[in-house]
């Protein structure tokens, strides 16, 4: 996360460089928030125009900056060695927490029009991008009014978040990799899940026809799995807690994408393969049967217990999403199951593999036969 901003710049997307280069030029400059909220476009309060409002009020990203100045945060300061000009612990004034917690502090001079708040958090431009090359053209009206249509806007570098591959990708930088200092300072453990985590965000958008949780989640994870494999090739970073993360997050989706038939080359081929193609409800039932179906691999011998409780933490939060976007209503029908099974993920330390292969049995006899 050193390098996350540097990264975007020269790479045109997060991490791995996976936004298209037309999506966000090096040049591209930000505007700022107020180049946003005028009451006429997103700060109004009528019905679709009142998204920066809901950011201001609701969104606990405008409030990442503010975490900074927290007791907690100064105490990670002191441990980190990240001092002010008086020699005084601060994250606030570190590019090493700003760049997650307050991105408008680290653009640099020459990709800003005007002075960037960085009280506001992460706020309008850190997720569709720096507004100065699209910011008039997508106001344009689209098709059957007008023939500039979303993609035109896209091209014109707006970014495209339909796209739940490009959105997971402009979410996990800052939500799944911690380097070994900042875990070892006391930062908390980072988890990244694309469906669940949108969902809990106050809505300012409108998700395109066939939007599908399973399929957010499938491709979140798919994406998550590939940051955590770039993250263990990393100088000092391939400790014991990114392999077991890592090879977690490719047994959860190895799993799903062999009930799907999907080719699994790499990580991030899924995540791409899974986002262009159609979600259909047969598709969330065989993902269902497939996680649900693996009590067996809690029972395998000689496998370290910290690798089947990170197991254990995909396989049910995947079988939260995946019951969430059934058709058959299954998050009702499994809620004292699925509480069980989180219950027993909840303490890695702790955890009872036989215990929880016991309870996954009991919840996949209530998923309804083929």
């Amino acid at each position: 996360m050193k390098n996350f901003f540097l990264r975007i710049l020269t790479a045109g997307g997060v991490l791995c460089g996976c936004f298209p280069a037309r999506a966000q030029s090096p040049l591209a400059r930000f505007l700022g928030t107020p180049s946003c909220a005028s009451s006429s476009c997103h700060g109004g309060a009528g019905e679709r125009r009142d998204q920066v409002l809901q950011w201001e009020s609701r969104d606990v990203h405008r409030r990442a900056a503010s975490t900074l100045n927290s007791a907690r945060s100064e105490q990670l300061a002191g441990a980190l060695g990240l001092t002010n000009q008086l020699g005084q612990p601060t994250a606030a004034q570190s590019p090493r927490c700003t760049v997650c917690h307050a991105p408008n502090a680290t653009v640099p001079d020459g990709r800003r029009t005007v002075a960037l708040d960085r009280s506001e958090g992460v706020a309008c431009e850190t997720c569709h991008g720096p507004a100065e090359p699209w910011l008039r053209s997508h106001t344009r009206p689209g098709p059957p009014r007008d023939d500039f249509t979303y993609q035109d806007k896209v091209a014109a570098g707006l970014r495209d978040l339909r796209n739940l591959r490009v959105r997971a990708n402009g979410c996990v930088a800052c939500h799944e990799n911690l380097d070994r200092e900042l875990l070892a300072a006391g930062h908390p453990e980072l988890s990244f899940e694309l469906d669940g985590q949108t969902r809990q965000e106050p809505r300012h958008w409108v998700e395109k026809p066939g939007h599908n949780g399973a399929q957010a989640w499938l491709i979140g994870q798919a994406v998550a799995w590939r940051e955590v494999a770039w993250f263990a090739t990393q100088p000092g970073e391939k400790t014991d807690h990114v392999i077991a993360r890592e090879a977690a997050l490719g047994w959860v989706v190895r799993r799903v994408a062999g009930a799907l038939k999907i080719p699994v080359p790499d990580p991030d081929t899924l995540a791409r393969a899974v986002a262009e193609r159609p979600w259909t409800s047969d598709q969330t039932r065989l993902a269902l049967r497939a996680l649900a179906d693996c009590a067996g691999e809690f029972r395998v011998p000689n496998l370290s217990r910290d690798l089947q409780a990170r197991r254990a933490e995909c396989l049910v939060t995947g079988l939260d999403r995946l019951a969430a976007a059934s058709e058959a209503a299954l998050a009702k029908t499994w809620d004292q199951d699925l509480q069980r099974l989180f219950d027993l993920a909840q303490s890695r330390p702790d955890f009872a593999p036989e215990r929880f292969a016991a309870a996954l049995v009991a919840l996949a006899a209530k998923l309804p036969s083929d």
